[in-house]
């Protein structure tokens, strides 16, 4: 049940061995990560990870339920977004610019959505891991800012007329808002 909401984490580097900007693994469950603009770290956040679930309340993921929506995650060196171990997760309208490395989806996953994210490669699901996803844009490339107001500057808002714009599906009773906190649909549908 822990809510990690409007922080602006950077710098989170030990070599290039670790530094999860935002973690929680080891039988974690309803976890809210919403509305974070993470940089300059190893990973932006891991939706799960690699500890022992099954001490702490025989657990086999690592997380169980919650949502990880509208974050910004850009100039990590490894993925903005890992999923590993992950049940009944869903990961919805995230912003991923010119990270390191695919997000992707690790060890386990069951009954995992990954929806309306604009994704900097394509999601890569490894170990055989499945998610349903849909609505998803993948930029032309890592850094290809052209969705955006002026990724240079950290702005991602959305340029009018760009890919993502009313391209979304609906997931209102989800994602009831959009990270400056204003209703969804913002114009003529979801973005």
């Amino acid at each position: 049940g822990w809510v990690v909401r409007n922080n602006r984490t950077h710098g989170i580097l030990v070599g290039t061995t670790g530094g999860t900007a935002i973690q929680f693994k080891s039988g974690s469950a309803d976890t809210i990560i919403e509305n974070n603009v993470i940089w300059d770290s190893l990973v932006g956040i891991n939706y799960g990870g690699f500890g022992n679930p099954q001490q702490w309340g025989g657990e086999t993921f690592e997380h169980l339920g919650g949502i990880v929506r509208n974050n910004v995650v850009y100039g990590c060196l490894d993925a903005g977004i890992s999923v590993i171990n992950n049940k009944d997760g869903k990961v919805f309208n995230n912003t991923l610019f010119d990270n390191g490395f695919t997000p992707d989806v690790r060890v386990a996953a069951e009954n995992l959505q990954y929806r309306n994210n604009i994704l900097d490669r394509a999601l890569n699901l490894r170990d055989g891991t499945t998610a349903t996803e849909s609505n998803n844009i993948v930029l032309s490339s890592p850094s290809d800012g052209s969705a955006f107001v002026d990724a240079a500057a950290a702005n991602f808002h959305l340029a009018a007329g760009a890919a993502p714009v009313d391209q979304g599906m609906d997931l209102v009773s989800d994602v009831p808002v959009d990270f400056d906190g204003e209703a969804r649909p913002k114009g003529g549908a979801f973005d």
